[in-house]
């Protein structure tokens, strides 16, 4: 679910021939970092989900490097940041402190890989290939160059018929579910904030107009509560 204001944008898609061209990956300078996501609320007292928050003594430039600038054709800048790479409701909210996405250079785990996202991985050879990160995943890392996770997995896999497979969590809506999340917590704030108004600002100007030191033709209605909450997905 793409937000309005990306209603409007322009997708790009290209193909690629990896009979000629092979892949790397490199965050940036400042970004993703290595802190809890601003999206969430952090449980314990470490500076990151894994028991980090900064990247010293590694160094990351941000840059292409020298030696390779004769090699490349092409660089996509994704623009990841910490704050989009976290899960703040659903099932995954509250799997391995929020379940942030991972990201791996050249051989170096930056943050961990967490099972059950959607992971681009990047071989030796330049090869490039996308899978839902296991469970045992760890033990494969000796194999792998670069790897990048971002979501959850849209597809997961192909059908005997060659139709491809909902994600998990796109079968079961967990967009949607996430959303009434969201919408639930929000008039939960609401209705707090109203009831505190309620009692401590406007019973004291309702004084006024009981002594009729305010204007009779503008009355402070009473504020109402919020009752009606999202409803339910029901999985059939």
């Amino acid at each position: 679910m793409l937000p309005r204001t990306n209603g409007g944008s322009v997708v790009y898609m290209l193909a690629i021939d990896m009979g000629r061209y092979g892949f790397g990956y490199a965050v940036g300078a400042d970004h993703p970092n290595l802190q809890w996501s601003s999206r969430i609320k952090k449980e314990s007292g470490s500076d990151g989900p894994d028991g980090f928050g900064a990247r010293a003594p590694l160094a990351t430039i941000g840059a292409l490097p020298p030696y390779l600038v004769d090699t490349v054709e092409g660089v996509f800048a994704g623009g990841f940041k910490r704050e989009h790479g976290a899960f703040a409701f659903g099932p995954f909210s509250k799997l391995n402190n929020n379940s942030h996405f991972g990201f791996m250079e050249n051989g170096v785990v930056l943050s961990r890989l967490n099972p059950g996202l959607a992971t681009a991985i990047i071989t030796p050879d330049g090869s490039m290939d996308m899978k839902t990160w296991p469970e045992d995943g760890d033990k494969d890392l000796r194999y792998l160059v670069h790897a990048r996770q971002n979501g959850v997995p849209v597809v997961d896999g192909i059908d005997a018929n060659g139709v491809s497979i909902p994600g998990a969590l796109v079968n079961k809506s967990g967009h949607f579910e996430d959303l009434g999340q969201r919408l639930e917590k929000a008039t939960e704030s609401y209705n707090k904030a109203m009831g505190s108004l309620e009692s401590r600002v406007l019973v004291s100007a309702r004084r006024f107009e009981e002594l009729q030191a305010a204007p009779t033709d503008q009355r402070i209605e009473p504020l109402e509560p919020i009752e009606t909450l999202p409803r339910k997905l029901e999985e059939k």
